[in-house]
């Protein structure tokens, strides 16, 4: 399971005309969008990382999904991504979640 975060609110204080009573001005609330990515490969040792005896053909054309409800299956309305030509996939644009 991977965590995109929510960036904390930023304050700036800023001088007034006198040096002795500052300022403080609120920036405007931003949400940073986060990217999830990998890459698969046939894992047949089981060791839940790539090894020397897994083999280095990449695992292309894949559907991967991120699941939503924390069920272990896909279900409509997950989002999804296929992997391409070196078995690589990616997810951008995600808001501040678990996933």
């Amino acid at each position: 399971m991977r965590t995109a975060s929510t960036p904390r609110r930023r304050t700036r204080t800023t001088s007034a005309h006198h040096r002795h009573r500052p300022a403080s001005e609120r920036l405007e609330g931003r949400q940073l969008l986060a990217t999830i990515s990998g890459s698969l490969f046939e894992d047949l040792n089981a060791s839940g990382t790539y090894s020397s005896s897994d083999p280095s053909l990449p695992v292309a054309g894949v559907t991967v999904y991120l699941d939503q409800a924390h069920q272990g299956v896909y279900e409509a309305g997950d989002p999804t991504t296929t992997t391409d030509t070196s078995g690589n996939y990616s997810f951008t644009g995600l808001s501040a979640g678990t996933y």
